[in-house]
């Protein structure tokens, strides 16, 4: 008897999902840090830098129009920019907050960065992600 391997999400208790969503993220976590560290050790870390640029600036357009679409926030203003970035994975991962806001402004800072941890804890150089971020979150 054939059985699928999966589950449904909506049978998951509300503590295992929770679980499962804190799961994912690391996952997310995992994937762009493994992907990155072997294009660096094959190519450089410029041509990984470059390469990351790219993909986070397609990830962020692919990113917002999925949080409007899945999520419901409404395109618009600044507020609606802030709304939407709550809902991207990397805020919560980054523990992203925001330290000034106005109707035309907002600072946000990541309080930490887990990529650049292991990157240090590794031995590794350190790794300007500055222009990540701007590339990431622009598009939202």
């Amino acid at each position: 008897m054939e059985q699928p391997l999966g589950f449904n999400f909506r049978e998951l208790s509300h503590e295992k999902l929770i679980k499962y969503a804190e799961f994912l993220l690391r996952q997310y976590r995992l994937v762009d840090a493994h992907w990155f560290l072997k294009v660096e050790d094959n190519f450089g870390l410029d041509i990984a830098s470059k390469f990351n640029e790219e993909i986070w600036a397609k990830l962020g357009e692919v990113s917002a129009k999925d949080i409007i679409r899945y999520i419901g926030v409404e395109k618009g203003e600044l507020k609606s920019v802030l709304e939407a970035l709550k809902y991207f994975p990397w805020t919560i991962i980054a523990s992203w907050k925001i330290t000034e806001f106005s109707d035309k402004r907002a600072v946000i800072i990541a309080e930490r960065c887990p990529p650049q941890e292991s990157r240090l804890k590794s031995g590794r150089k350190v790794f300007a992600c500055k222009a990540m971020s701007k590339v990431s979150s622009k598009t939202l």
